[in-house]
């Protein structure tokens, strides 16, 4: 009989993930980072349909907080979690605290995980759909690029998009095609990444 020899990270992040979707949240921190270029810092206004941040991290009830983090995978970038060791997030010239106070807190629902189509025969996490006591909040490794007119909104990039009303995502005109293939995971079951 065969066994996969699955990679010991890929293991570790469907723990996390499943992890994450028993958990209760108490607090949301992050890092707005800037949006403009060398000569010129520019935050996304608290108007906009969604936060770019740097960094983003969730304190959990009774559970070590989790960092979100971004991996590369040739030119696709996507979201990983990580246990916090509780150092402060690092802050550049270039981020500042984020107000987050907006995000809901409580018991997470259901995690949906958005799985790029794009993909050949690797799979990767662009989008994760959190219900939180019952309201939805959407984290997408995305990125803005300044251009002369309107900026480039490019999904699967190193950043985050934290929209507050996950519909809105669909209104962005993203640089490139938004496709996706969705999982639910819970606490109990469900695999993020195939192993």
């Amino acid at each position: 009989m065969e066994h996969s020899r699955a990679s010991p990270w890929l293991i570790e992040q469907n723990r996390l993930w499943r992890e994450l979707a028993g958990s209760t949240i108490t607090r949301w921190v992050g890092l707005d980072e800037s949006a403009g270029t060398d000569d010129e810092l520019i935050f996304i206004d608290r108007g906009a349909p969604f936060q770019q941040l740097g960094a983003l991290r969730v304190e959990r009830e009774h559970e070590a907080p989790l960092d979100f983090g971004g991996y590369q995978n040739d030119d696709v970038f996507g979201l990983s979690l990580k246990v916090s060791d509780g150092s402060p997030q690092f802050q550049s010239e270039w981020s500042r605290v984020a107000d987050l106070s907006h995000l809901p807190i409580g018991k997470v629902d259901q995690l949906e995980v958005r799985i790029d189509d794009r993909a050949g025969t690797w799979a990767d996490l662009i989008e994760v759909q959190l219900s939180v006591s019952g309201t939805a909040v959407l984290i997408v490794a995305a990125e803005i690029y300044p251009t002369d007119d309107v900026p480039d909104y490019y999904w699967a990039d190193e950043s985050f998009f934290v929209f507050a009303d996950p519909t809105a995502a669909d209104a962005v005109e993203w640089a490139h095609e938004r496709r996706f293939t969705s999982r639910i995971i819970s606490g109990e079951r469900g695999e993020v990444f195939d192993t």
